[in-house]
């Protein structure tokens, strides 16, 4: 019985209860813990919550994991958002081709959301190459100097 005393004290420190434990190996009692102890079953009885209690920590762990996931979203979709390497791509390979003289000025093309304008300005030597994107109206813009 003296194993079984030290058994419980250790049980009552880990888990900072004062309920009574039952051992009963194979016993199945209800709303109480099963742990295992040197192959002995030890049956830890545990202060139930009340249903009130177990709503609350629900809902709170759901807003928690819903405010998580759109603050996710909202990140995931400003980083694709602000990602203009596709339409550089494009601004500058429109501009090789407006340099070497492939592509009539001016031009314009659609490009995904993107609206394309090359503008020529032959006194100062200078190609204009502008990218408006369609919903936010976003404009990124770059020069090509012309030399002669």
């Amino acid at each position: 019985m003296d194993v079984l005393k030290q058994i419980g004290l250790q049980f009552r420190k880990f888990f900072n209860t004062y309920s009574e434990l039952h051992l009963c190996p194979g016993a199945r009692i209800k709303s109480i813990q099963k742990l295992y102890y040197k192959n002995v079953v030890v049956f830890l009885k545990l202060k139930a919550s009340t249903l009130l209690e177990t709503l609350v920590a629900t809902i709170i762990i759901i807003l928690i994991f819903m405010i998580s996931g759109l603050v996710i979203n909202n990140l995931m979709k400003n980083a694709t958002d602000n990602r203009h390497d596709t339409i550089t791509t494009e601004m500058e390979r429109l501009g090789y081709f407006a340099l070497h003289g492939k592509i009539s000025l001016p031009y314009k093309q659609h490009h995904q959301t993107w609206e394309i304008n090359i503008n020529a300005e032959n006194e100062a030597g200078l190609i204009t190459i502008s990218a408006t994107r369609e919903g936010t109206k976003q404009e990124l813009q770059k020069q090509i100097y012309v030399q002669d």
